[in-house]
């Protein structure tokens, strides 16, 4: 199991969505944290809604992010204890565009 790509851009209050096929990852779950960059106020960034995991089914693990502050962040991913490859990954929060 892996992370592909680069930094995740996101924007506040827009849910995306990270699915990962765990079929051949062995025994274990995906946890997932998220940590703000560069200091700040994390309880401003409502970390424990920022990001969820939902349920192992069918071999599927997705995760679920919705920022509610701009900034940068880091997330953490692990499997059974191991880093996913991959992990950690930049996420960058931009705010609403105006419009």
């Amino acid at each position: 199991m892996f992370l592909s790509g680069k930094a995740i851009q996101l924007v506040v209050g827009e849910e995306r969505k990270i699915a990962f096929n765990t079929a051949d990852a062995g025994p274990g779950t995906l946890e997932a944290k998220v940590d703000l960059l560069g200091g700040g106020d994390a309880s401003a960034a409502n970390l424990e809604d920022f990001c969820r995991v939902e349920a192992n089914v069918a071999s599927r693990s997705k995760l679920v992010l919705t920022p509610s502050k701009q900034g940068d962040y880091k997330l953490s991913l692990k499997w059974g204890h191991f880093d996913v490859e991959g992990a950690p990954r930049r996420i960058t929060v931009q705010a609403v565009p105006a419009g």
